[in-house]
Formats: structure tokens, C-alpha cells, sequence
């Protein structure tokens, strides 16, 4: 069995401590996750979000899958 986390980027997952999930799972991130945290795979289906992710450089060293 594969275990998979989803994590959004609003406040609630503030409380969560994402590195302990991590140890027991892949950890998919939703949008701007990774300016603090990142998971094994980002995704971005927004164009604002996207385009932003892709001109960080971020999408050319992680794994994301963007929509526009």
C-alpha cells in the first residue's frame, strides 16, 4: 500500500508539522506550499500560481505538475 498526504496551502495546515508526515509518506502540496515547505510533489492549477512557480526556478529542481 502507498500512503499519500495532500496538504493545502491555507492557515490550517500551519499547525501541522509537515517533515513528520513526510517520514511516513509521499507528501503532495497544493500552490504556494512550496515558498515554505517542500513536498515530494507540487501542484499548481492556477496560472498566477503556476507561472509563479515555474519563474522561481523551483519547478526546474522539484517535481510539479501545472495547469493553465
Amino acid at each position: 500500500m502507498i500512503t499519500v498526504f495532500c496538504i493545502g496551502n491555507g492557515n490550517s495546515r500551519k499547525s501541522i508539522n509537515i517533515d513528520d508526515i513526510k517520514k511516513h509518506g509521499t507528501v503532495i502540496g497544493c500552490n504556494a506550499i512550496y515558498r515554505d515547505f517542500t513536498p515530494d510533489i507540487v501542484v499548481g492549477l492556477d496560472s498566477r500560481i503556476g507561472h509563479e512557480i515555474y519563474r522561481s526556478g523551483y519547478a526546474h529542481k522539484h517535481t510539479c505538475y501545472l495547469g493553465y
